[in-house]
């Protein structure tokens, strides 16, 4: 991708905005989203704020009526009526009155149609004089709730009656919602707009100021170092959106800091680390890669390396330059990193310490003697002896590091390399995995969904004695353990719940409920069981209504799948029952509250009850079993 300074439009709008007299026409600045179109026209405008031109600058984004464009205008001319309690502000914005603007298409002097526009009736002709000498600015188009050709017909009225001048900006391919409706805008816009103005996204001006907005100092240093390499990424991933990579920087802004000096300090992993997350961060951002397919990333490239339509392979295939199958921590922990921002400050630690990225003194003893090969017999004896004292006396805090010492030690028994028994070796193992296990280690690190303990995938090493008679009950306990400590854990997870109820209603419906391109970290554990229903409503209750219905469906989602792998969330069954007669006694009586309560109650806590009382776990499992002993066909 070139790199375009988009001069041509900076020009033109310089032209535009000094004519002498009114233009009578309208400009359409259009470009994809994120390609940099509103930055630079305010940009633009802001230079040219010491000269003595002003501008009202409106984003059209989620807007339903022209009246709501005029409440906007109004609040910038008069920021402290604008600002008045309510009661003042319903005395000013008192009425509106219906003006039907004609629209002449071909130029014959006659309305070729006409356009409703909903013009304040109060100082109307105060607010186009205070108007008059500003450059109008109409923002998202494509993103407002009003009709396109509407809200053209409104600017219309400025234009001609007022000779104003006015900017539109658009990403004009995304405009409108019907082959009618999108007929009907261009018709319009043939009469409005005297020009339009095409804009490409400027890295250079773009990737500055998206660097200053980092807090910092080190990423901005990293950023700025490495600004080329940022490009090149950005020009390999095809996607023409600078608010994504905005994004990524910022993402980054929050990664980087956590990670150790010495790994911050490393220029090779510095650059790993910039190409790999831009690339997976973009990736994600625009819809191209699912965080949880990350770990399938590798399984592509070696099962189907030469399969050209997957759409794994296909990114693998775009970041040539990019080992994307190895991408510097575990799949989950880039999932963890990409869907839901939980960034596991130890657990990458534990990873880049066991990388190539580490110093060679600091490679873990453990990791020298998994590969026990490479040792002479001196070095075997001496290394599996400080290895082994080290783990008896409990040094190794992950599970992972205690399964794998575990694995090696009965490995080594089996094969006649050690004087140690099976027997004594399991005894200290169950003794280092419980101590291990029944700490918050197991909250911080281990997702209670987790069928199992999963593999270590750190530096790719699998369990030595991963065969080895004996280590499969190991692995076996601390799974048991892990979910002992989760139940235990339960009633500081309901508080946890109830708080990002009233912090992030979107992080609770992720936590809770399935998503096409986010796993919820709760999808088969009970989580809810131990919620007070009393401290859930009230924290139900002071979220704005749209984000409350959120809440409801991601309890009904939650419930509309049950299968084998969910039965557990039957335990929640009497949490619901107790939340629907809280919400019920609440619903008594009139108003909108108890609207609330009834309408919340009826359509997802109900829905979700029969839900759960109508699935029967052993239909499921004879299903499944018939499923098996049915011969192929």
């Amino acid at each position: 991708m070139a790199i375009h300074s988009n001069t041509h439009v900076i020009e033109y709008l310089k032209w535009y905005i000094f004519l002498a007299k009114p233009p009578g026409f309208a400009v359409l600045i259009k470009g994809a989203w994120g390609s940099g179109k509103s930055f630079l026209v305010r940009q633009f405008l802001k230079s040219q704020e010491p000269i003595g031109i002003k501008h009202l600058y409106v984003s059209l984004y989620g807007l339903s009526t022209t009246a709501q464009i005029d409440d906007r205008i109004f609040e910038q001319l008069h920021p402290v009526l604008a600002s008045k309690p309510a009661r003042i502000v319903g005395n000013v914005f008192r009425s509106v009155a219906r003006v039907t603007i004609g629209v002449d298409i071909n130029g014959d002097n006659k309305s070729d149609g006409s356009v409703n526009a909903n013009v304040p009736d109060i100082d109307l002709a105060g607010i186009l004089n205070n108007a008059k000498g500003r450059v109008l600015v109409f923002d998202d188009l494509e993103r407002s709730n009003i009709e396109a050709s509407e809200v053209l017909g409104y600017i219309n009225y400025f234009v001609e009656q007022h000779g104003s001048k006015c900017i539109v900006i658009a990403n004009d391919n995304e405009v409108g919602s019907t082959e009618e409706s999108k007929a009907k805008y261009r018709r319009i816009k043939e009469k409005l707009i005297g020009q339009e103005l095409f804009v490409y996204p400027n890295l250079n001006d773009a990737f500055s100021a998206f660097i200053e907005e980092v807090q910092s100092n080190d990423v901005k240093k990293l950023l700025k170092e490495n600004i080329g390499l940022a490009k090149e990424v950005f020009e390999i991933s095809g996607i023409q959106n600078l608010r994504s990579m905005r994004q990524a920087f910022l993402g980054l802004d929050r990664l980087f800091p956590t990670l150790a000096k010495q790994y911050q300090d490393n220029k090779e992993f510095r650059d790993d680390l910039l190409k790999t997350y831009l690339a997976f961060s973009l990736e994600t951002q625009s819809g191209n890669l699912r965080p949880q397919d990350i770990p399938n990333l590798m399984a592509a490239s070696i099962n189907n390396p030469d399969d050209e339509e997957s759409s794994l392979s296909k990114i693998i295939k775009k970041y040539r330059t990019i080992d994307l199958t190895e991408p510097l921590f575990g799949g989950k922990q880039w999932e963890h990193i990409l869907s839901d921002g939980w960034i596991q400050k130890d657990v990458l630690n534990n990873w880049l310490s066991l990388s190539s990225y580490a110093k060679p003194a600091e490679t873990p003893d453990w990791v020298q003697l998994w590969h026990f090969m490479d040792l002479t017999q001196e070095q075997f004896q001496s290394l599996q002896k400080n290895v082994w004292n080290k783990f008896e006396a409990g040094e190794y805090k992950s599970i992972h590091d205690n399964l794998q010492v575990a694995g090696m030690m009965l490995f080594f028994a089996a094969e006649h390399l050690t004087d140690r028994s099976p027997e004594s070796i399991k005894k200290i193992a169950q003794e280092k995995i419980r101590a291990v296990m029944t700490t918050e280690y197991v909250v911080r690190t281990i997702d209670p969904d987790a069928p199992e303990i999963p593999r270590d995938e750190r530096l790719k090493l699998g369990y030595l004695g991963e065969t080895t008679e004996g280590f499969s009950d190991l692995r076996t306990l601390a799974h048991q353990l892990a979910q002992e400590r989760w139940r235990a854990y339960l009633p500081q997870l309901a508080k946890e719940l109830v708080g990002l109820i009233k912090t992030d209603a979107n992080a609770f419906r992720a936590a809770i409920a399935p998503s096409s391109n986010k796993p919820q970290r709760y999808g088969r554990f009970p989580a809810l069981i131990n919620i007070d229903p009393t401290e859930f409503i009230n924290a139900f209750m002071t979220k704005p209504p749209k984000e409350r219905w959120a809440i409801g469906r991601a309890l009904r989602d939650r419930y509309a799948n049950m299968s084998r792998y969910t039965q557990d969330l039957k335990q929640e069954l009497p949490f619901l029952k107790s939340l629907s007669e809280t919400l019920s006694s609440r619903a008594v009586g009139m108003g909108l509250d108890r609207y609330s309560y009834r309408k919340f109650n009826d359509e997802y806590v109900k829905s979700a009850i029969r839900k759960l009382e109508a699935f029967d776990p052993a239909a499921i499992a004879n299903e499944s079993a018939a499923i098996l002993r049915a011969p192929d066909m």
